[in-house]
């Protein structure tokens, strides 16, 4: 199964977990269904901005979407703001090391133009 299938898979996966429609996950993203469904298809992959963004909305960890995922879910709720999420970071209420290993990713037609706007 190639590396695109699988994470559209755990993206699927993740997203029936808490309920949501694909249309629900794109306007929270800011994107169009069709774009989740070709991701869960296994037909595109998110730029590496969008699953930042994605593994919050999730309430997954980065690494879920790797091969070498231990644990499903991260403490925080997907129901909570993200201004608490993120409070919660800060002052260190959240213990666990959020950490995305890409070593074994072929990340070739993936598109980092985003990047300059991480923070």
């Amino acid at each position: 199964m190639s590396e695109t299938k699988k994470i559209g898979n755990r993206i699927a996966e993740a997203r029936k977990r808490i309920s949501i429609s694909q249309t629900e996950l794109a306007q929270q993203l800011f994107i169009s269904p069709q774009a989740v469904g070709k991701w869960e298809r296994g037909e595109s992959m998110p730029d590496i901005t969008t699953f930042n963004r994605l593994a919050e909305i999730l309430g997954v960890d980065l690494n879920y979407f790797s091969d070498n995922f231990q644990s499903s879910v991260t403490g925080t709720s997907t129901s909570e703001p993200l201004e608490n999420q993120s409070a919660e970071l800060s002052t260190g209420r959240q213990k666990k090391n959020l950490v995305w290993d890409m070593s074994r990713m072929n990340l070739v037609d993936t598109d980092f133009s985003g990047l300059k706007n991480l923070h």
